[in-house]
């Protein structure tokens, strides 16, 4: 009996290392989203993760005013991390990887001016390269990992609740897309075509459609511990 209690404690232990090992054998790039039918799993886009290997032949960066006084304007700090000093200026760049760490429950807003459609016309779309060594959260319990544009601080998605500048992850990795391509605006995110500045969100918090609890805007169920990720942001010409 004792052999056998043995035998099934070291199966036990393989198991879990097997488990473990298929938590992480995705490959970068990978979208694990969460989203209203469940979570879907996206593999990564060869072709967008070459062009993260064509920074220096990506499309000219424009001549923009910046107005910082304007930046993080309205923004509660006592929900939201917002500094004026830290924002993605300018926006059409090609960038390395930025480390943030999402600390006492807080929104990340970062700010940045968008340039007009014209002064960007070379730009077909950019994304955010984000990558994280935090473990996958499960929606039904879990907060979990929300990015999206607005043109306030926190404030609500560009296009609403559940359009393409809002997305849910169950981890923070993957590729999060936007343009000001008119044509690409059923499949990206659409900043617009005027000069503005505008807002990019990272927090966790619980997804109302599939989380078990009680969860809303003034109750999203926030764990205390802090969640580290990093953002490359890359753009695309034509």
């Amino acid at each position: 009996m004792k052999g056998d209690s043995m035998k099934y404690a070291l199966l036990a232990i393989l198991l879990s290392a097997v488990y473990a090992a298929a938590q992480v054998s995705y490959p970068v790039g990978t979208v694990i989203e969460v989203t209203d039918d469940g979570v879907t799993v996206t593999a990564p886009d060869d072709a967008a993760e070459d062009e993260a290997d064509e920074v220096a032949d990506g499309p000219a960066t424009p001549v923009v005013y910046v107005d910082e006084s304007e930046y993080c304007y309205g923004a509660d700090y006592a929900v939201v991390d917002c500094d004026a000093s830290r924002n993605y200026d300018p926006w059409v760049a090609s960038t390395g990887e930025r480390a943030y760490w999402i600390r006492n429950q807080l929104t990340i807003s970062i700010p940045f001016t968008l340039p007009s459609r014209d002064d960007a016309d070379d730009v077909r779309y950019g994304y955010f390269q984000m990558t994280s060594p935090q473990s996958r959260r499960d929606p039904a319990t879990d907060d979990v990992f929300r990015v999206w544009f607005s043109s306030e601080p926190n404030g609500e998605p560009l296009g609403g609740r559940g359009s393409k500048c809002e997305k849910w992850l169950v981890q923070a990795r993957g590729n999060f897309h936007w343009t000001q391509d008119q044509s690409l605006s059923g499949q990206l995110c659409f900043l617009g075509e005027t000069a503005k500045v505008l807002y990019a969100n990272f927090e966790t918090a619980c997804y109302a459609p599939r989380y078990e609890g009680s969860c809303s805007d003034t109750n999203k169920q926030k764990s205390a511990s802090s969640y580290q990720f990093d953002v490359a942001r890359l753009v695309k010409g034509y």
